[in-house]
């Protein structure tokens, strides 16, 4: 075929008309240039090839044909000298074509001579020309890889045919190691491992042939760290490598019953049990990580109607919560990826050797180097995922979190990954990791409890000696703990330094996750209790040994549990709220598998769900900063405006000096600022009522609607003699129940609705009075308030009396200069009490329409100035606050802790 493709590039090139002659340099010389530079992999032939004789020249073709690189470049310069003499096109064409086939095999002074025609143009054509730029542009590493794996073809392929099937192959592995085996009995564990090595490589082609270039292909993207995909991945494929060979003991044979393998090979029988286990759980904790995400329109939509009904304290305690469960749970999916990605490390180490049999020359930190390159991404994600942990741990309520079994997860996953690295890195690896665990323990000591003279050494070995203030900001600290730091940092400085700082990533990444993971444990555990951490071992204890007695445990626990939800009407309520719950789940999968299982599946595999979790932690963050940012403002607390400075500049006096626009834009300077004031209660009404559970059962049909109105509602008093006198009663009695809607007053409504039940019961307890049994399950209120401000002081009043806040001249007021107060549902029982006429001191924030005519702000305090203790709720006469979060605080506090996390002990924030 390639004699045939040769005759026809000869026959087209004559064709258009013969060779060109063009007044260049001399190839020839360019060639001898060439030549004296020498180059590796076989030399370059020698002597003056001008004048070969005809026998000579048949010999060297037939040495060419017969895959000889250095026979090939004689080739091809001897087509180069004749290209001085005449058809210039059609001899470098030629000559061109021998050297891709030498660079082909890895041929040095071929690539140096084809750099030099592509530079040159000589010998180039569209045919060509992209192969010509590709094995150009090699590197050395890549060179010395196609050698290798070209002679391991031959050695796979002793009869050098074109194309051969994968099967063919795989009978000739063991002839790799036929020289060793003949010599060394039994065989090495080290060559059973390349064997085994190349076995899955070659399992892992789906094609049925397979060439001389698609070997190379396929050899050459896993040198550069790209496992082969296919039917057998590298990474993922049988277990036979990570058995004996890797724990010490004795594979099984392939194809050995389960049974057998228990038998015979116990310990590589548990073995596979653990990497398929490790294997499973990688993959099991990607799809929990996709079915704890929204991943679908509806899922956003039903995620958006619940966020719309919830209230600020639940973001403030389910957020942070929720981002630390979903970054903690991608550390641990990204650390599982980190170990399949350390057991390619050993394939891969494996490889490399393998193909440093067959070339010398192989740069093995080089390979790392690219295998590393291509093997970052799991890291970067788990790096990234620690931050959120980090972030969002200050701000997580502690007692909603498993803090020690979130310790002891996190001191076995960082043993776990300090026992594979010490493989890799040897005693590197086992020094910084005991100087790490040593700085935490000394550290730990100022925890110890006792006064004696033991206790008090050994606190002192913990605690800082001396610290220096930089800048007021930073605090160093000089101690025990900071030289252990230090000598860790040293311990990191030296391995960099043993490989000249190359591909040292390669060692440092994979330590930075084993780092992390024993910092966080340690912060966890300074939260942890002993009971905690008993409770804990005995919990994961009994979950790997006692499994069965777990399931008969937890199954009894479930029945009695539905037997007390069957006696308290509990379970007619959870069948209830699953039921509804149900019926959009149902839609949602009947949606989402209209699609075809086979789309559905191609789209699960093109979606990364780790970054798509990471997405959704930042977007959370970055929502989160900007709410921060918005809701705190440019605010000026405690400001000394009072209500005259405000009635002079906004009010109407100074409407009728110039107009309303004008004073409303000269007031917008006043933005943000707190005031307390005081006024005069006129009246307050309910702007909105929120319940949301019986607009949803209305909408359903009336005899499901009226039963599940009784499920999670309440049913009406029944009104009698007694209950009419009672109502009486406390209807003479309206100062000290004021604001309670008591049951007499719910059974006279009794006969005017429609229903036996009702789920509109507010959250009434106001004082001592009585509350009904489920207040305030569904109803929120929005109330608006008006009070009537005082007229300021007339003209000559002191300055004194012009900046006292609580104003007690309340004699006369202005009904033009009414403030509206808008307040939320926790003011409830302070505001349904108050009578008009009331005097009320409130703080709130100017915001809005300031200089207009009964300008709204948001109520922010509340507290009854005239309010008699005896006559009325001591709840009245209390000031009550608005729950208002220190959310600059709070981010403060989250920066600072993930300060001292990453700094500490040798620095700390102030």
């Amino acid at each position: 075929m390639s004699q045939a493709r040769d005759r026809n590039n000869r026959a087209a090139i004559l064709a258009r008309g013969g060779g060109r002659r063009k007044c260049r340099r001399s190839p020839m010389a360019s060639l001898e240039r060439a030549d004296s530079e020498g180059g590796d992999g076989g030399g370059g032939g020698s002597g003056d090839v001008g004048t070969t004789s005809a026998t000579d020249l048949n010999d060297l073709k037939q040495r060419a044909r017969d895959g000889s690189a250095d026979a090939q470049v004689e080739l091809a310069r001897h087509y180069f000298a004749q290209a001085e003499e005449g058809e210039e096109e059609l001899h470098s064409t030629e000559g061109v074509g021998w050297l891709l086939r030498a660079a082909a095999q890895g041929h040095a002074l071929a690539v140096r001579l084809l750099r030099r025609c592509q530079r040159e143009g000589r010998g180039l054509t569209e045919e060509n020309r992209e192969r010509v730029r590709e094995l150009a542009q090699e590197s050395a590493f890549e060179r010395s890889v196609r050698r290798a794996s070209l002679l391991l073809y031959w050695r796979l392929n002793p009869q050098r045919k074109a194309r051969v099937a994968p099967s063919e192959l795989l009978e000739n592995v063991p002839s790799i190691n036929a020289h060793e085996a003949a010599s060394r009995t039994p065989l090495p564990k080290l060559l059973r491992q390349q064997s085994e090595v190349v076995t899955r490589l070659l399992n892992s082609n789906d094609s049925r042939s397979l060439s001389e270039a698609d070997f190379l292909q396929l050899t050459g993207g896993y040198a550069r760290g790209l496992p082969p995909a296919g039917r057998a991945t590298m990474a993922a494929t049988s277990t036979a490598l990570s058995d004996g060979n890797r724990g010490g003991g004795r594979s099984a044979p392939y194809g050995m019953t389960l049974r057998d393998k228990l038998l015979r090979y116990p310990l590589g029988a548990l073995l596979d049990a653990k990497e398929q286990a490790l294997e499973a759980a990688s993959r099991a904790g990607l799809h929990w990580l996709q079915a704890a995400l929204p991943t679908q329109q509806l899922n956003a939509l039903l995620v958006f109607l619940v966020v719309s009904r919830l209230t600020l304290d639940f973001f403030a305690l389910a957020v942070p919560l929720a981002v630390f469960a979903l970054a903690f749970a991608t550390m641990v999916v990204c650390t599982l990826k980190v170990f399949q990605s350390g057991r390619a490390w050993d394939d891969f180490r494996t490889w490399t050797e393998l193909l440093r049999r067959f070339e010398p020359a192989l740069s093995i930190e080089e390979a790392e180097s690219e295998f590393g390159w291509t093997h970052l991404e799991p890291y970067l994600h788990f790096i990234l995922a620690v931050f959120f942990v980090i972030f969002s741990l200050p701000l997580t309520d502690r007692s909603w979190l498993p803090t020690s079994e979130l310790a002891l997860i996190s001191a076995f996953f960082s043993t776990s990954i300090f026992l594979s690295l010490r493989q890799r890195c040897g005693p590197f690896t086992t020094r910084t990791f005991l100087t790490q665990v040593a700085a935490s323990a000394i550290e730990g000591l100022t925890l110890l409890p006792g006064e004696d003279l033991v206790s008090r050494a050994l606190c002192m070995l913990g605690t800082c000696v001396h610290s220096v203030s930089l800048g007021g900001v930073v605090h160093l600290h000089l101690g025990l703990p900071t030289l252990l730091y230090a000598h860790l940092i040293y311990l990191l400085y030296c391995k960099a330094r043993e490989r000249r700082y190359r591909g040292i990533y390669c060692y440092l990444v994979p330590y930075l996750v084993c780092f992390l993971w024993w910092e966080l444990a340690v912060v966890l555990l300074w939260d942890s209790t002993a009971l905690g951490l008993f409770r804990a071992s005995i919990g994961y204890f009994l979950f790997v040994f006692a499994l069965p007695v777990l399931a008969v445990g937890a199954a009894v626990g479930l029945a009695v549990q539905s037997v007390r939800w069957f006696l308290t009407l509990g379970l007619t309520k959870v069948g209830a709220t699953a039921l509804l719950a149900a019926m959009p789940l149902a839609g949602w999968l009947a949606w989402r598998h209209r699609a075809a299982p086979v789309q559905l599946l191609r789209s699960l595999g093109r979606s990364s769900l780790v970054k798509l979790a990471l997405v959704w932690l930042t977007a959370t963050a970055v929502f989160c900063w900007l709410y921060v940012f918005r809701s705190e403002g440019l605010k000026v607390y405690n400001s000394t405006l009072t209500w005259s400075q405000y009635g002079s500049l906004c009010g109407p006096r100074a409407w009728r000096e110039t107009n309303m626009a004008r004073v409303q834009m000269l007031c917008g300077h006043l933005q943000g600022h707190r005031v307390t004031w005081s006024g005069r209660f006129k009246y307050v009404r309910v702007t909105e009522v929120d319940n949301t559970a019986e607009t949803s059962v209305d909408m359903l049909p009336t005899f499901l609607g009226d039963w599940l109105r009784c499920v999670y509602g309440e049913r009406y008093p029944a009104c009698n003699s007694t209950s009419s006198t009672t109502g009486n009663n406390n209807g003479n009695n309206s100062d000290s129940n004021l604001g309670v809607i008591t049951t007499q007053e719910l059974c006279q409504l009794k006969s005017l609705t429609r229903h036996d039940c009702h789920m509109k019961v507010p959250d009434c307890r106001v004082g001592d009075a009585e509350v009904l049994p489920g207040c305030g399950k569904f109803d929120r209120y929005k109330f608006e308030i008006t009070v009537g401000m005082p007229i300021p002081p007339k003209d000559g009043a002191t300055a004194s009396n012009s900046n006292n806040n609580n104003q007690t001249n309340l004699a006369e007021e202005d009904p033009t200069k009414d403030v509206v107060l808008r307040a939320s549902g926790e003011f409830r029982a302070a505001l349904l009490p108050l009578k008009q006429g009331s005097v009320i001191e409130f703080s709130t924030v100017l915001e809005g329409r300031l200089g207009s005519k009964w300008p709204a702000f948001e109520l922010r305090a509340l507290r009854c100035l005239s309010c008699i203790r005896r006559l009325e709720p001591a709840a009245t006469s209390a000031r009550q606050e608005k729950v208002e979060r220190d959310w600059r605080a709070a981010l403060r506090s989250a920066l600072r802790f993930a300060f001292d996390f990453f700094c500490s002990p040798v620095l700390s924030a102030a």
